[in-house]
């Protein structure tokens, strides 16, 4: 078992469904905890500081990492699979920025709507390509 964990991470996960979704489900509370702070400029400093927007896309490629994996644990194809981690992010991502509004200085932004669909698709492609090299892998 821990063989085929440290071989074939992904395949191993898929394996357990609970958690994969539980790893899905600390990481959309993450993002929740960490939106519920108020919005702070950053201060001057040698380093530019990287886009909130940067940010918005990075947070929700490594929320469809997890997110593909879960739903494969149901049975999914790969496609389904990433279809729906897409749209999961992307609803996520609507409201998450719903809840912003409620946030002292802190605002909604249709830009940041994009950013994280945009990176949902991107971290659920990704998991959907390393899949698909792993399962070949272990078939071979």
């Amino acid at each position: 078992m821990i063989r085929m964990a440290l071989k074939n991470p992904l395949l191993w996960l898929e394996s357990k469904p609970k958690l994969a979704w539980s790893i899905s489900a600390a990481y959309m509370i993450l993002i929740f905890v960490l939106s519920s702070f108020p919005y702070s400029p950053p201060q001057p400093g040698i380093l530019k500081p990287v886009s909130a927007t940067f940010k918005h896309f990075l947070e929700y490629a490594i929320l469809g990492f997890p997110l593909f994996v879960s739903f494969r644990s149901t049975g999914k194809t790969r496609s389904n699979a990433f279809i729906l981690a897409f749209l999961a992010a992307s609803f996520y991502g609507i409201t998450d920025e719903f809840h912003q509004i409620f946030v002292p200085n802190r605002t909604a932004s249709f830009l940041d709507i994009i950013a994280d669909s945009a990176g949902g698709f991107v971290g659920a492609f990704f998991s959907f390509f390393c899949h698909k090299k792993l399962f070949k892998r272990s078939r071979a």
